[in-house]
């Protein structure tokens, strides 16, 4: 079978970004929080993460997961130090999209394998439920859940590889799309009444927007409003807001999270509605990629690509 060409698989991405969502899919539960359950340090989470793979290994399978809240705020690589934010986390968010059944029972199987592991042999507790793998389905369609694999491998934000993965296999996380974490963000504190300024949640948009715009060279430019709403829209997010909690983003949530962009990087994350930099965004993006040899509407890691426009990453 013919690999499918790069024009193809954008196709694909932008057939699924419009395909109209089952009704079953428009409306899942809130994502609970409990506070109750203890938290998981790096170590801990290292040392889970690592009796997990080497469960997986020992049955001769190589398995990618992407992960995304509290998780990479944990374990960030150090190239993105925007993204590490905590000394602690509840648990290990999977999104297993595109899985078989035999892989999300084999990873199922590797969490209770270290919770085990951990206890018995480190005389130390992992919280429980430590790892989770209803994230995706509480926030995105199933139909969508292929176009966040495939921005989760072509961002490549690695939190966890053992050394000799490539070659002997194990378990390996990515971070989810910055666009994805950001809009999955934005869309909890548009059901809040009062958003705290310096909650965890407005801290971690504000560090996917940076990462976003700084892979993309874009970081003196900031985030279009419309840009952002795009993103909220492609993962079908903005339809489980009511029209209270749509008005927030613009009017609560986007500011919230650009004050905080601001204290923290010194400059507009998000170009606000209605401000000078709104006009003449466009042409400030266009400025800075001729600075570094591409195109107005360049390649897709670096510049705007047609994706990037309509709400892609």
């Amino acid at each position: 079978m013919t690999a499918p060409s790069k024009s193809q698989k954008l196709k694909a991405r932008i057939n699924a970004m419009f395909k109209k969502p089952a009704p079953e899919e428009m409306d899942p539960p809130a994502m609970p929080r409990d506070n109750s359950r203890p938290a998981m340090n790096e170590q801990l989470a290292d040392l889970a993460c690592q009796y997990m793979s080497d469960y997986i290994r020992s049955k001769g399978i190589k398995v990618t997961l992407a992960t995304a809240g509290g998780f990479i705020a944990l374990k960030a690589p150090s190239e993105f130090p925007e993204l590490k934010s905590r000394s602690t986390t509840k648990d290990l968010d999977g999104l297993t999209a595109g899985m078989s059944q035999d892989t999300k029972t084999l990873l199922a199987e590797a969490a209770r394998h270290a919770e085990v592991q951990v206890r018995d042999s480190h005389s130390s507790e992992l919280p429980k439920p430590f790892y989770r793998d209803e994230i995706a389905k509480l926030f995105v369609p199933e139909y969508l859940e292929s176009v966040v694999m495939f921005d989760t491998f072509m961002q490549n934000i690695v939190c966890y590889e053992p050394a000799d993965f490539h070659t002997k296999g194990g378990l390996r996380i990515l971070a989810a799309p910055m666009d994805y974490c950001a809009a999955t963000k934005a869309v909890r504190l548009a059901r809040l009444t009062g958003i705290d300024p310096k909650s965890n949640d407005v801290k971690d948009c504000a560090a996917y927007i940076r990462v976003w715009l700084r892979v993309r060279r874009m970081e003196y430019v900031g985030l279009h409003h419309n840009l952002f709403e795009n993103w909220i829209q492609k993962y079908r997010l903005w339809d489980k807001l009511s029209k209270k909690e749509q008005s927030r983003v613009a009017v609560s949530v986007f500011p919230a999270i650009n004050d905080y962009y601001k204290e923290e990087y010194e400059n507009d994350g998000i170009v606000l509605e209605g401000s000078d930099k709104a006009g003449t965004w466009f042409n400030d993006v266009g400025d800075v990629l001729k600075k570094v040899g591409l195109p107005a509407l360049g390649v897709a890691h670096v510049g705007l690509s047609l994706a990037d426009i309509i709400g892609g990453g």
